[in-house]
């Protein structure tokens, strides 16, 4: 990026603003899923019907919002890569939000639903929700 040094600041300004919702997406997501598991266990345990189709009912949003989960880091680390690219002077244009050219130096959207921190929380409502499903069918 050539020009105004304070066109610099500012375009990593948008880029961090990006970041920062990414982020707040995925704490948000992660909210949504606890909130909607644990209305599972509680409808689960309330119910004089304890059937298996309860806890199955409790995957549903473990699988929509842990991809959606994975999707947000993805796009938050494609960013962090634009915003380092900007930050380092490499030719962006300026004030371009356009992350596709920087995806290729992060991991891709199935190592990142692999990683710790959306495989190690949805697995572990996963995991309670087997328990769950052990608990009603037994």
């Amino acid at each position: 990026m050539s020009g105004d040094p304070g066109d610099k600041v500012e375009h990593l300004k948008m880029v961090q603003g990006v970041i920062s919702r990414m982020a707040g997406n995925c704490a948000q997501v992660k909210t949504w899923t606890v909130s909607l598991v644990t209305a599972v266990f509680i409808f689960a345990g309330l119910s004089d019907k304890q059937t298996i189709m309860i806890g199955v009912a409790g995957f549903v949003p473990v699988l929509i919002f842990g991809a959606m989960d994975a999707r947000y880091l993805h796009l938050e680390r494609c960013y962090r890569s634009l915003y380092e690219a900007i930050a380092s002077g490499q030719p962006v244009k300026p004030f371009d939000l356009d992350y596709r050219p920087y995806a290729g130096s992060v991991d891709s959207l199935g190592s990142t639903a692999l990683s710790w921190s959306v495989c190690g929380f949805y697995g572990t409502l996963s995991i309670s929700l087997v328990v769950l499903l052990a608990i009603l069918a037994g």
